[in-house]
């Protein structure tokens, strides 16, 4: 293979593991350990590993996913394909899969963030096999993995003797934390039912049992409305506590960084009817995520 051969492939990777959605990720995640811990203890080898870890695994949950998904996505016109090779979509997930085992073997972690690490390399491989084809169920396993991740730093900042043994008193945490958490778990899963809409056209062809497929767009759209309420009230929340400590600016632009375009979709939400119109939700919804790690450092700067 020439240099532009190699040149190209490494593009289609990075396409394949949607490096966008990996960048934003990573800038919440450091983000909200930033907030969390003293600055001091943010950058460590260990934790880095971790990080690195955590977006290989995620990076082999996007290929393995386009894997499984290579008939489906030939009818849903509005996604632009993979130009990875099947066999070679299979092969590099798990590569990604090993070296993100590799990557937390060689800490001085717990050896039960190992187990985690690998067990979620398998449940991702089962999710895009079996549960992304269930109504809500293939939903919930990818919001709740995205609420871990939040919760890695949380985890980690208070030396948790082991992943499975959570002994800390729940009381001594910033219950904010909590929230935040809170806040990924339900964007992700409005995110997730966006999704459903968006590859309708697609799983009606492969006989996939998502929500949008089995109850059909309205009352999937008056789902995501419910989890848009709750998510609402979350950030009603979040506002709440930091305004009972402080009334500034940056408290006041909290709400506005995420209601704007929360709101926006909603508006929009109402009005979709196509894959296409999914398709531009789910880019409101990165906004938000955005606007959320915007404000995260800009906390971290004041």
């Amino acid at each position: 293979m020439d240099g532009q051969g190699r040149y190209t492939m490494v593009i289609d990777y990075l396409k394949a593991i949607r490096i966008g959605n990996l960048f934003l990720l990573g800038f919440l995640f450091w983000g909200f350990k930033g907030i969390i811990s003293s600055p001091e203890y943010i950058i460590e080898i260990d934790f880095t590993l971790l990080f690195i870890s955590i977006l290989l695994t995620a990076a082999s949950g996007y290929l393995i996913n386009d894997y499984f998904d290579i008939e489906s996505d030939k009818l849903n016109t509005y996604k632009t394909k993979s130009r990875l090779a099947v066999s070679q979509l299979f092969w590099l997930s798990i590569f990604n899969s090993i070296i993100a085992v590799l990557a937390v073997v060689l800490t001085d972690l717990n050896s039960n963030w190992i187990i985690l690490i690998a067990l979620t390399n398998v449940l991702l491989y089962f999710y895009s096999w079996v549960l992304q084809h269930l109504p809500l169920i293939g939903n919930f396993v990818v919001a709740t993995l995205c609420g871990l991740v939040m919760i890695v730093p949380l985890i980690y900042d208070h030396k948790i003797d082991g992943i499975w043994e959570i002994e800390f008193n729940l009381s001594n945490i910033n219950g904010i934390s909590w929230t935040y958490t809170l806040f990924a778990f339900l964007l992700t899963l409005l995110r997730e039912l966006i999704k459903d809409g968006e590859d309708i056209v697609g799983d009606q062809a492969v006989e996939s049992k998502t929500l949008a497929v089995v109850a059909g767009i309205g009352p999937t759209k008056f789902v995501c409305l419910l989890i848009s309420l709750l998510t609402i009230f979350t950030i009603g929340t979040i506002s709440y506590s930091e305004l009972s400590k402080e009334v500034s600016f940056l408290v006041m632009l909290f709400p506005i960084l995420i209601l704007t375009p929360l709101i926006y979709f909603l508006i929009q939400l109402k009005k979709s009817k196509k894959s296409a119109d999914f398709s531009k939700l789910s880019l409101y919804l990165k906004i938000v995520f955005l606007g959320a790690s915007v404000w995260i450092y800009l906390k971290l700067l004041t």
